[in-house]
């Protein structure tokens, strides 16, 4: 079983300064085995409910401003995993978490750590 990770992406700036945190998250990943799926929570969508985005190939999301413009250029282009979603509204279901899958959704900008 893989470990279940909490890293918070702390300033939006991580990605585009060399910072201790921004060397250790690639040294630690390259310890960890390939997994086959990541699942990232943000707050960054207002929703009456929990939404789980569901598109083929979803979009990052740049949802701040007056910070180093070279982060509205960061992408994050991984697939996205439409079945995986379905599954994952199904299991907040069984928690007694209403959820449903959203296809206009995208990557938190800060998912995409190089």
């Amino acid at each position: 079983m893989m470990p279940s990770l909490f890293i918070v992406h702390g300033a939006p700036d991580l990605t585009v300064h060399d910072r201790p945190s921004r060397r250790f998250l690639p040294t630690y990943a390259a310890e960890l085995p390939p997994p086959a799926a990541i699942c990232v929570i943000s707050a960054h969508c207002a929703s009456a409910q929990t939404r789980v985005t569901a598109a083929p190939q979803p979009r990052t999301v740049h949802d701040f401003g007056g910070v180093d413009p070279a982060l509205s250029q960061l992408a994050y282009p991984a697939p996205g995993d439409p079945a995986l979603a379905q599954c994952t509204v199904a299991a907040c279901a069984q928690a007694g978490i209403p959820a449903v899958t959203y296809v206009q959704g995208g990557f938190d900008h800060a998912c995409g750590v190089r």
